[in-house]
C-alpha cells in the first residue's frame, strides 16, 4: 500500500476524481497569510503540550479539563438541550436516530461560555499556528436505534476545510464504549491510504486492513474532559448500543466553512449559525 502525508499535496482536498490537492494547499497558505495579518499580535504557543499531541496523532483527551464551576454550565447545556428537544426545536435525522438542536449558539444556554473557553482557543491557536475561529456547532442527542444508522456513524474525513480542521468535544454525562463514544483513527491525520479519495465513507475492516486493528481509537470520557481531534483524518460517532448519549461537538478552523460539490466553495453567509 502507497501511503500519503502531509508532505503530498494529494493529502489535501476532498474525496472524489475532481479532487485538488494543490488548490486546496494553495488556498490555505493565502488564508493563513490573510489570518495571521489580521491578528499579527496574536501571540502562538507553539510548545503547547495539548497542541503538539494533537500535531502527533490527531487526537487528545484532556481528563478533568472542566472545573467544577464549569461542570455545572454543563449539566445546564444539558438541561438546555433535553429542554429543546421536548419543545421540538431540532432538526431529526433519519427517524430520529439523532436530534440536533437548531441554532445551538443561540438556544443552548451557557453553550458560548464554554465554547470560546481562553484555554480551549489556546489549544486551537497553537495547532493552527494563527488565531482560530468558532465555525459550527453540533449539539446532539443519539440514539439508540439498533436496526438503522446515521451516515457520521462510518468513518470518514472531514471537509468543512480541506486542510486543516479541529473538532473540540465534550460528553454531558459519562460516555463507555456501549455509549458510544468519538472514535478516532489513530495518526490519520499524519498518514492516509494513496486510495482515499476512492470513497466518502470507509467500513471499519478497511481502516483495519490498512491501519491494523489497534489504530482504532475509542475516545470513552467521563463528564467533565474534553476531547479534541483534527477531522481531516479518520473518525466517526461509534453507534450508541444501550445508552443514550448527549455531546457537543464544535468547529474550529481558520476561515468559513467550506460547501458545493467539491467542498471549495465558502457557505453563503445566510446559512452560518446565529449567535447571541
Amino acid at each position: 500500500m502507497r501511503w500519503l502525508t502531509p508532505a503530498d499535496y494529494e493529502f489535501y482536498g476532498f474525496w472524489g476524481p475532481e479532487s485538488d490537492g494543490r488548490k486546496a494547499v494553495e488556498d490555505h497558505k493565502i488564508l493563513l497569510e490573510e489570518r495571521r495579518a489580521k491578528y499579527k499580535n496574536t501571540l502562538i504557543d507553539k510548545d503547547n503540550e495539548h497542541a503538539k499531541i494533537l500535531k502527533e496523532r490527531g487526537w487528545v483527551v484532556i481528563s478533568n479539563f472542566f472545573t467544577e464551576k464549569e461542570k455545572e454550565k454543563l449539566l445546564t447545556i444539558k438541561a438546555s438541550m433535553e429542554k429543546n428537544i421536548q419543545k421540538g426545536n431540532v432538526k431529526n435525522l433519519k427517524s430520529n436516530i439523532i436530534h440536533l438542536i437548531r441554532d445551538p449558539l443561540s438556544n443552548i444556554e451557557k453553550i458560548n461560555d464554554i465554547l470560546f473557553d481562553e484555554r480551549i482557543i489556546e489549544i486551537c491557536r497553537g495547532y493552527l499556528e494563527t488565531e482560530p475561529a468558532l465555525t459550527s456547532v453540533a449539539a446532539r442527542k443519539s440514539y439508540v436505534v439498533k436496526d438503522m444508522t446515521q451516515n457520521n456513524q462510518f468513518f470518514h474525513r472531514d471537509y468543512n476545510s480541506l486542510t486543516k480542521h479541529l473538532k473540540v468535544a465534550f460528553y454531558l454525562h459519562d460516555v463507555d464504549y456501549e455509549t458510544g463514544p468519538f472514535t478516532y483513527v489513530d495518526k490519520s491525520n499524519i498518514k492516509i491510504p494513496s486510495e482515499w479519495t476512492s470513497q466518502h465513507y470507509w467500513h471499519d475492516q478497511d481502516i483495519k486492513v490498512a491501519y491494523g486493528n489497534d489504530s482504532i481509537k475509542y475516545l470513552t470520557a467521563n463528564f467533565g474532559d474534553l476531547i479534541i481531534a483534527d477531522t481531516r483524518g479518520f473518525h466517526k460517532g461509534l453507534k450508541p448500543v444501550s445508552k443514550e448519549r448527549l455531546a457537543v461537538h464544535a468547529c474550529y478552523m481558520i476561515h468559513p466553512e467550506l460547501t458545493g460539490r467539491t467542498h471549495e466553495k465558502i457557505t453563503e453567509e445566510k446559512n452560518w449559525f446565529k449567535i447571541k
